[in-house]
């Protein structure tokens, strides 16, 4: 009888392992969006067959009457699985199950699929954060299913005595751990690079990345702004300065960052170097923090959807997300040293200091979130000997900080009036950060942590592993450090009423991705301590193929979104047009948010502009009357305007 009752659980399991594994796969293959041809329509489908469809009335009235089940049922999960979890866990016991359960509720909150179905519907059609997270969700399942099938978990015994031996091994990287850190700086470089080259076709997926790729090019011209005088009506571009003056609203920062590579004629240059210091940085912290397998944090970033995606973009976090790196590493190795090598953690200061500085030039609000725990660790731990290294760190953040309040003197005529201010002061005074109250906040910090559960490491329950990672088994020194920044990040971003661009994950928790990848391998050393290598590697698959899944879907949709931005410019090449003026009917928001008209340069042959009807005559006759045509949405044509 008892033979009998272990065959029937053992068969049991292989079921419910079936089970997972099927539901997981057609979880991968589900596809929730708006769709591309209407916004106003939500489609569910499941390899390309529609499961269902309806208005975004009717979806959210469905939101609306699911959701409390939805909760109830995600929050019995969550504490389901953390129970289990804490039963396994040992010393960690129950306040780590409770931290897992949080986490779990978190990577399948329901209230994602709320916050999409409420937003505005002029922009719904890119957002795909509900497939993000059912496809999240059916990696994880798939993950569990082939780990459980194929590999069978270790006796506590068997772990233990790994463990010891374990702890008995060299800090040292384990053998070929360089290679895997040059192959990661590749992956960190490349992949942005090609997506944007081949897939954007070069061009700015936003008229945010339009406004930073203007300002570079007016920086390599030696310029600040400039002058179109009275027809800045032609020239709507969204994120540049309206008027007289045009430049872009963002902080100059990244602009010259890309300037500096455009004067070679490689714009990416510099941001596909940097992108490349993003794993090697991630490596030197994960080895400062004693982590044992650091290549591994550094293989997290580079296959991490959320960094390939936000580095594949024309935006500024591809000179913000190194230069927190670089400022968080000089940080731990000058509070080494202070105590050694005074002289060395007053250079490591210097270094510190510059690093924040570009960041602050390029992403002010977020170099501050990021730099601030890291400044109040060093000053509580050292005391009064942090105050040389401060000083340090100070005296090089001057120059970019310099730099800064420079470009606002001459763009809004006040030092401490940005550009960023001057924009929304006279386009869109409700689009500042602090205009939410707290339940607005507590939903966008939700919504940012579903996503970042998903987009972390390309499954849903990314968010385990760093759970995994803080660990006392495993946990690194100063894993406050690693998550201290992200929930700065979160705090200061729920302040903001507008969460990032559609495409790509959670945008402004960027920065900290990195750092949170060495808290994720942590974890990933948790799986195999229990699990086996095999389990590892197994999970590294997955992680993956989940990467490349999110990133695809995204990107192929984003490239769609490119060729329609860049209509204008592909019917003029095709029917011959090299100079003169095409002038682009512009109605309404949807038009203006999807061509982007930065004023031209005083060099350009051909002009894109916006249709003014009889004002059209003013811009010809400024240009010197040259051959001018209109385009034709409808028909997707060019035609000619007598003159």
């Amino acid at each position: 009888m008892l033979s009998g009752l272990i065959l029937f659980l053992a068969v049991m399991r292989r079921l419910l392992l079936v089970s997972a594994g099927l539901l997981g796969a057609a979880c991968v293959g589900t596809d929730a969006r708006w769709s591309s041809e209407n916004a106003g329509q939500f489609r569910w489908s499941l390899m390309g067959s529609t499961l269902w469809q309806g208005d975004r009335v009717e979806l959210v009235r469905l939101v609306e009457q699911l959701s409390p089940w939805l909760f109830a049922g995600g929050i019995l999960l969550a504490l389901l699985v953390g129970f289990r979890a804490a039963r396994s866990m040992g010393r960690a016991g129950m306040p780590a199950g409770l931290v897992l359960a949080a986490l779990f509720f978190f990577s399948v909150d329901p209230g994602t699929l709320q916050f999409v179905a409420t937003r505005g519907a002029g922009s719904a059609a890119r957002y795909l954060d509900v497939g993000d997270l059912v496809r999240a969700l059916g990696w994880g399942a798939f993950a569990l299913a082939v780990m459980g099938w194929f590999v069978q978990p270790r006796s506590a015994s068997d772990a233990e005595n790994s463990e010891v031996e374990k702890r008995k091994e060299s800090e040292r990287d384990p053998a070929g751990s360089s290679a895997w850190v040059v192959v990661a700086c590749l992956i960190a470089s490349i992949v942005p690079i090609a997506f944007s080259q081949f897939i954007l076709n070069g061009e700015p997926l936003t008229n945010d990345g339009a406004a930073y790729r203007y300002q570079a090019e007016l920086f390599e011209r030696g310029e600040l702004s400039r002058d179109i005088g009275d027809l800045s009506d032609f020239f709507p571009a969204r994120q540049i300065q309206p008027g007289p003056l045009a430049f872009s609203k963002y902080p100059p920062g990244h602009s010259a960052v890309l300037a500096l590579g455009g004067w070679l004629g490689l714009p990416w240059l510099l941001p596909g170097l940097l992108a490349a210091l993003v794993p090697f940085l991630t490596w030197l912290i994960a080895r400062r923090c004693g982590l044992r397998t650091p290549h591994r944090a550094a293989l997290l970033v580079a296959i991490s959807p959320a960094l390939l995606g936000v580095q594949s973009l024309w935006l500024s976090h591809a000179t913000s997300v190194p230069m927190c790196l670089l400022f968080a590493y000089a940080v731990l190795a000058a509070s080494d040293e202070i105590e050694r090598h005074r002289g060395r953690a007053i250079l490591w200061g210097l270094l510190g200091g510059f690093a924040i500085s570009v960041a602050f030039t390029a992403r002010p609000l977020t170099a501050v979130a990021v730099a601030l725990p890291f400044v109040i660790s060093i000053v509580l731990s050292a005391g009064p000997r942090a105050w040389s290294v401060s000083v340090a760190a100070f005296l090089a953040f001057l120059p970019g900080a310099g730099f800064f309040l420079w470009i606002n003197q001459q763009l809004t005529g006040s030092p401490l009036q940005t550009a960023y201010g001057l924009y929304s002061a006279t386009v869109s005074p409700n689009d500042r950060w602090g205009l939410v109250n707290l339940g607005t906040a507590l939903e966008y910090t939700r919504f940012n942590l579903a996503r970042l559960s998903a987009w972390m490491n390309g499954f849903a329950p990314g968010l385990w592993l760093i759970a995994l990672g803080t660990l006392p088994v495993v946990k690194p020194r100063r894993a406050h450090l690693l998550w201290l920044p992200a929930l700065s990040l979160l705090g200061f971003y729920a302040l903001h009423r507008f969460q990032g661009v559609p495409w790509v994950g959670p945008l402004y928790l960027a920065e900290a991705v990195p750092l949170l990848a060495v808290l994720s391998a942590a974890g990933w050393n948790v799986v195999e301590h229990r699990w086996g290598k095999r389990a590892v590697n197994a999970l590294a698959c997955v992680m993956v193929l989940a990467s490349t899944q999110l990133l695809a879907s995204h990107f192929l949709l984003a490239g769609k979104h490119v060729e329609s931005r860049g209509l204008p410019q592909r019917l003029a090449r095709e029917q011959g047009v090299e100079s003169g003026v095409v002038f682009i009917p512009i109605e309404d928001e949807a038009s203006r948010r999807r061509f982007a008209l930065p004023p031209p340069h005083s060099d350009e042959d051909l002009i894109f502009a916006r249709d003014r009807g009889a004002k059209n005559a003013e811009l010809l006759t400024s240009l010197g009357n040259p051959e001018a045509w209109i385009l034709d949405l409808e028909r997707e044509e060019l035609f000619a305007l007598t003159k």
